[in-house]
């Protein structure tokens, strides 16, 4: 009997080395969540047992738990590097399927049609919004895989400069991202930047 609950408990701490070996190995894995494993007591009963005197039977794993904790977030050179703060996941959909994924990794690329994909293919999903800028609906079941247009038609460029008041603004026909950016360092410094698309 003795044997047998040292071994459980050989067992319990081979499962937590296990655990940490595994969070050990994708520290570098984008949006990766830490284990923990979580352990629980083992008691042997029966009719004839006393329960102040029962010893118990050893360990067990009870559940290998997820730790949702804010993760670090880091500066990247790729423009679709992107990462929550605080709760909450990206939407996931596989071509032609109704079920979504989730996933706190935000590591995105653009396909040959505009798509905002990850590297395994699955399209990230965003919510429609009206003319406003407001969301039409909330529902999961109303998303759609986002798209990245080659060109953005007749975009006007608007803001201001919260220090001084001073407005900047501006229009481009069929902007890149190179055009936004070079506006932007052309308005005043620390200016608010609005973009109103028109196709």
């Amino acid at each position: 009997m003795s044997f047998n609950i040292s071994l459980s408990g050989l067992s319990a701490m081979q499962k937590a080395l296990d655990v940490t070996s595994n969070n050990i190995a994708n520290v570098a894995t984008t949006g990766f969540k830490a284990s923990r494993a979580e352990f629980a007591d083992v008691y042997t009963t029966s009719v004839m047992s006393n329960s102040r005197t029962t010893v118990g039977s050893g360990v067990q794993t009870a559940v290998i738990s997820q730790q949702f904790a804010q993760g670090s977030i880091e500066s990247t050179n790729n423009t679709l590097d992107l990462a929550i703060s605080g709760e909450g996941f990206f939407v996931l959909n596989a071509e032609d399927s109704q079920e979504n994924i989730y996933t706190r990794a935000g590591n995105f690329e653009i396909d040959e049609n505009g798509n905002v994909i990850t590297s395994s293919g699955y399209y990230l999903q965003v919510y429609d919004v009206n003319e406003d800028g407001t969301v039409k609906s909330m529902s999961l079941d109303s998303t759609r895989n986002l798209v990245i247009p080659a060109k953005a038609g007749s975009v006007h460029v608007s803001g201001f400069n919260p220090q001084s008041g001073d407005p900047c603004q501006g229009r481009f026909s069929n902007p890149d991202l190179q055009d936004y950016l070079q506006h932007e360092s052309e308005c005043q410094q620390y200016c608010y930047i609005k973009f109103e698309s028109k196709f």
